[in-house]
């Protein structure tokens, strides 16, 4: 897989190598000549290379990395921030390697470059992406979030919105626990999103935007969504679940995403290794306009 490269605005790079060999082994090297570009490996062939420079610095990406690389050079100022995965920074015969959260930053005339440990973004746990939830009619709901807990996060910064832009806040939260119940939220659709904060109050970047919708039970909705399931197939503690919906809706099997569904919307999924003795597996399924339709299997794992 080769990598991806997202500019974001007002930024300019140059592709300095973009091969590949017989043995599919890849060079890719990206040049940031201004602004703020994010780089993403996926799983390539060993002998492979995925570099990206900046002022003077190089740093060489593994497998299944992904950084952000910002020139200012107005500003007279350089950085490469590793968000995921291990990565090697070589300028001036100096070699820092990175990890997680990890950035080195530089000015054009500085010796050595400044490495220091940022505070990640949390991951959403739940509600889970895609998730519906239901009320009573016209009664309102407290639902339950949560969220991956922070090595030097002090605390969080929780952001709820009716649409995906944020642009008009339902909750506008600091919190000093990776959980929550917010009460008070009626019926449709919501975004979720949250960031993490250290001791001196620097936030992180958000984390993914998860979106849930708050359904009346038995809600039309759910009835005219279509959900056909097979009966279900046992290969040890994994389920194997099959059925038809809908060409282009979202299926969660126990709130795990499933392949996208062929054009006859037909979907296989598997669940996760269960544990022994009943188990209940929940099926949803949910299109663009907000239908869903949720069904729930019991197994037993001997």
């Amino acid at each position: 897989m080769e990598p991806t490269t997202r500019l974001k605005q007002d930024s300019l790079i140059v592709i300095e190598e973009n091969s590949a060999n017989d043995h599919q082994q890849t060079n890719v090297a990206v040049n940031v000549n201004t602004g703020t570009v994010d780089l993403s490996t996926g799983t390539y062939t060993q002998g492979s290379k995925s570099q990206v420079m900046v002022a003077g610095a190089t740093a060489s990406l593994a497998p299944e990395s992904s950084a952000m690389v910002h020139n200012d050079p107005v500003g007279n100022q350089s950085e490469i921030l590793l968000k995921k995965g291990t990565g090697d920074v070589q300028r001036n015969g100096e070699s820092v390697k990175l990890s997680d959260w990890e950035k080195v930053s530089f000015e054009r005339g500085s010796p050595r470059m400044a490495r220091v440990k940022e505070v990640g973004p949390p991951t959403p746990i739940a509600p889970a992406n895609m998730a519906p939830i239901f009320a009573a009619a016209g009664q309102e709901r407290t639902v339950d979030f949560a969220w991956s807990k922070m090595v030097n996060a002090v605390g969080y910064h929780l952001r709820i919105s009716r649409n995906p832009y944020f642009s008009s806040l339902e909750r506008d939260e600091k919190l000093d626990k990776p959980e929550t119940k917010v009460n008070g939220l009626t019926e449709g659709p919501y975004y979720w999103a949250v960031q993490s904060y250290d001791s001196d109050g620097k936030e992180s970047v958000a984390s993914e935007t998860n979106r849930f919708t708050i359904l009346p039970r038995g809600s039309n909705a759910q009835s005219a969504m279509t959900l056909e399931l097979d009966p279900l197939i046992q290969h040890g503690h994994v389920i194997e679940v099959r059925g038809k919906t809908e060409a282009n809706a979202r299926v969660m099997v126990n709130n795990r995403e499933a392949p996208q569904p062929d054009n006859d919307g037909h979907f296989t999924c598997f669940t996760q290794e269960l544990h022994v003795g009943e188990n209940v597996i929940t099926i949803t399924a949910q299109n663009a306009a907000g239908g869903v339709n949720t069904q729930h299997r019991t197994v037993v794992i001997q």
